[in-house]
């Protein structure tokens, strides 16, 4: 799902945002923050995606995979991507797991016919490979930005608790 209509802007909303009197400090000593390529009001943890060419609130990452920048706006969606992906091949390598088991005892057999092994079975395992491969990548992408995210939550409480 491509969110790149979203943040699409008129020419007039640029003038609009251009002249807009910003009332937020931003910067140390007190300064504003702009965007030195878009030439636009930048707000704090906002960073500017070359890949996109725009400002990005809490930008996270460009994904080549959603073609489009994992931010505040769309991480939700990113997390919810990678949950079901895992999902979806461990239901696969579940699914796949009895025709891999008959391969591996007709493999074992003595009647092992070697062109039906090269022509149905090793397909199956690769499948299955790359099934396992992409869960397993995909757990630790996913663990990784849990891990991020409770970190950031508890550094927020943690920051909110002094003041």
């Amino acid at each position: 799902m491509c969110m790149t209509h979203v943040f699409d802007f008129q020419p007039a909303i640029i003038q609009f945002l251009r002249a807009m009197g910003i009332v937020e400090r931003k910067r140390r000593f007190g300064y504003h923050r702009h965007c030195s390529t878009c030439s636009l009001y930048k707000p704090d943890r906002t960073h500017h995606c070359r890949v996109c060419k725009r400002c990005i609130l809490r930008m996270d990452h460009h994904c080549p995979w959603i073609a489009n920048c994992v931010g505040f706006n769309n991480y939700k969606t990113f997390l919810l991507l990678l949950i079901y992906t895992i999902l979806t091949t461990t239901f696969m390598i579940g699914s796949m797991m009895r025709r891999v088991l008959y391969v591996f005892r007709r493999a074992n057999s003595t009647d092992f016919q070697s062109y039906s092994f090269f022509v149905e079975d090793i397909p199956v395992l690769i499948v299955f490979g790359t099934c396992i491969f992409i869960t397993v990548a995909f757990s630790m992408f996913l663990s990784f930005h849990i891990k991020v995210n409770v970190l950031y939550c508890v550094n927020c409480h943690v920051l909110v608790l002094r003041k």
